[in-house]
């Protein structure tokens, strides 16, 4: 394969431009919950900037999902998903979306956030190599550079990755590397691969026409629940009427971005303008909303309704944070309070709903699955 064009490169779409694009209308807004005659109005955080795993909201904002059911919505991007999961639990944001890693992980600090729907049923964990460093397996990473961001969501859970895929962590020359370039300095050759979320990283390197060989932690039991919509726990308590219309609006932007993708892609795109400025904008939300809807084909949904939790999975789920990220004499947090199925179920996709999911994701699920 052809090395890598920088200044080609430059002309895609990247985290850092994407940055840039929306910090401004990022710092112009300001949280808040207002009790209005008409609406509610709410603020709702982003874990990340507006990308295709979030592209739902845009779509509830647009289609009157929200309007509907008597709320107004100011969405704003968000700093990642742990700073966004302590900052709702403090009640700086009524709302937000973070990893479900990080939701456990700021319960284990005293943060009292509360999961009120699964948005996202797969963790996607994984090593995105370059198609020329030879890695083919994760045995392959013992001597190699591979690229990471310090503090990810994914980077607690490397060790056991480690133990469970069978390579020395130690033998790894892991380069510590800003979020912002994660997915050049693979493109570029300047690491060998990168530890990712296949959710946030290989939609931009698809749209730029790289394909690297994705190695994926969930065939090694590393899974746990992907992106979920929180709020606070007292939020829950004292205003479970607005946490309902809230989540109802949301998942059923959900359902209806799943079995509408090119609809919403195009309405995505003229909500946030900015992605409009890259050439390849409307290709990176297209590679994003493959891999993203790929996510939410699990048993679950298709069963109890969106946004439904397993209690089973939640528990293992807290279990493995517990003993691999979790902070030395962290309290376990308790899960019901933590993940609540209250408000989710009312949303039931169709099975022609479903089928249309699989088939329009059936390349992200390709991708995801390391072929």
């Amino acid at each position: 394969m052809k090395p890598v064009n920088t200044r080609s490169a430059r002309s895609h779409l990247t985290r850092r431009s994407l940055v840039k694009a929306s910090a401004l209308a990022a710092f112009a807004a300001f949280p808040h919950v207002l009790r209005a005659q008409a609406k509610d109005k709410v603020t709702f955080s982003l874990s990340w900037v507006p990308q295709a795993s979030n592209a739902y909201a845009y779509i509830a904002r647009s289609k009157g999902f929200w309007s509907k059911r008597g709320i107004d919505v100011d969405i704003v991007r968000g700093f990642g998903s742990v700073p966004t999961a302590l900052a709702v639990g403090e009640g700086k944001f009524p709302f937000g979306l973070a990893l479900s890693g990080a939701i456990i992980l700021a319960a284990t600090r005293g943060s009292p956030v509360a999961c009120v729907g699964i948005e996202s049923y797969k963790f996607q964990m994984g090593v995105a190599a370059h198609p020329d460093s030879g890695i083919l397996d994760f045995k392959d990473l013992e001597g190699k550079t591979i690229g990471g961001v310090l503090n990810s969501g994914e980077s607690p859970f490397r060790k056991l990755l480690a133990e469970r895929a069978g390579f020395d962590l130690s033998k790894v020359n892991i380069n510590n590397v800003d979020i912002s370039i994660l997915e050049q300095s693979v493109m570029q050759r300047q690491v060998d691969a990168i530890f990712c979320i296949g959710l946030s990283s290989l939609p931009p390197m698809l749209a730029a026409g790289f394909k690297p060989k994705f190695l994926p932690a969930d065939k090694f039991k590393v899974d746990l629940y992907g992106v979920s919509l929180i709020t606070q726990q007292r939020m829950v308590e004292t205003n479970p009427d607005l946490c309902q219309r809230f989540v109802d609006g949301a998942l059923e932007a959900v359902a209806y971005t799943m079995a509408n993708p090119d609809e919403c892609i195009d309405i995505f795109m003229r909500e946030v303008p900015e992605l409009a400025l890259s050439k390849n904008g409307k290709q990176f939300v297209k590679s994003g909303m493959e891999i993203w809807i790929d996510s939410l084909l699990a048993a679950e949904p298709k069963a109890q309704g969106m946004g439904w939790s397993d209690e089973k999975a939640v528990n293992e789920a807290i279990d493995m944070v517990m003993t691999y990220v979790a902070p030395a004499g962290a309290v376990r947090p308790d899960p019901r309070k933590l993940f609540t199925n209250s408000f989710a179920g009312k949303i039931k996709p169709s099975p022609k709903d479903w089928t249309i999911a699989a088939n329009w994701s059936e390349n992200g699920g390709k991708i995801l699955a390391g072929n």
